[in-house]
């Protein structure tokens, strides 16, 4: 039995999850409990990626921890913040996973960038349920900082700019526009995302589940200051929301 925490937000457990479910599908003697904060990442936001294998990958509060639980942030210990590729997210995330399988003592199955993809059955059964579109706008704030020129009437520019194109858009925050996801969790989101032509947005938790095995052949614009997050092919960064309208205009969409 292994135990693990992560006290910070929705995005980073989604991603230490991916890494503790690899694991368990690989090793079918492996039993995990993941403790989380259930403030800053609630638990029906991370259930889904373990509904095959819950009994084996389980998940409870941060209060529960017991004292030899391993600290699975990328940040334990200060790795992060001294690593020389801690702006570049594939390239941090496959030293820092190598890392936390040895303080494990297990195998460590993220060896790509494509390893960092997320792909769980809850995703795929989600897709018949989710809504038609062109275009999935992620117009929700960065919770940690990770995009400080976020301003929603950027996002609404934008939006207006592919409705006159013709696109149907959905976007994850309202914007009186277009239809938004509401009560929806982010499978649902990532699994709306897989019908899509392009997603663009910013880089923060709703983004997570759009990164998945099924969306690697598509135009992927995410919206972040500084950090690279590119696990596609087709993935580009954009500092602004109005470099994300250059780009996707370079993508013919616009």
């Amino acid at each position: 039995m292994i135990h693990t925490h992560n006290a910070l937000r929705l995005g980073d457990n989604l991603i230490q999850l991916n890494f503790l479910r690899r694991a368990c599908l690989a090793d079918p003697a492996l039993e995990v409990i993941h403790y989380h904060h259930p403030e800053l990442c609630k638990f029906e936001e991370i259930d889904a990626l373990r509904s095959d294998i819950s009994l084996r990958l389980k998940i409870r509060p941060i209060d529960q921890a017991p004292p030899g639980s391993i600290d699975s942030w990328r940040n334990a210990g200060g790795w992060w913040e001294r690593h020389p590729d801690r702006l570049d997210f594939a390239a941090f995330h496959l030293q820092w996973f190598a890392e936390l399988a040895r303080r494990l003592a297990i195998p460590n199955h993220i060896r790509t960038a494509s390893d960092l993809l997320l792909d769980y059955p809850t995703l795929d059964s989600f897709i018949p349920l989710a809504p038609e579109c062109d275009v999935l706008v992620i117009n929700s704030p960065g919770l940690s900082g990770q995009f400080l020129n976020f301003n929603p009437d950027d996002y609404r520019d934008l939006i207006a700019r592919l409705i006159l194109k013709g696109h149907r858009v959905l976007s994850t925050a309202p914007t009186g526009l277009c239809p938004h996801f509401e009560n929806k969790n982010v499978t649902f989101i990532g699994a709306a995302s897989i019908k899509a032509k392009a997603i663009v947005g910013t880089s923060t938790g709703p983004s997570w589940p759009c990164l998945n095995v099924h969306n690697q052949a598509k135009p992927i614009i995410l919206c972040a200051d500084v950090e690279r997050v590119i696990l596609t092919p087709r993935t580009r960064m954009a500092k602004s929301v109005h470099h994300a309208i250059h780009l996707l205009e370079g993508e013919g969409i616009l």
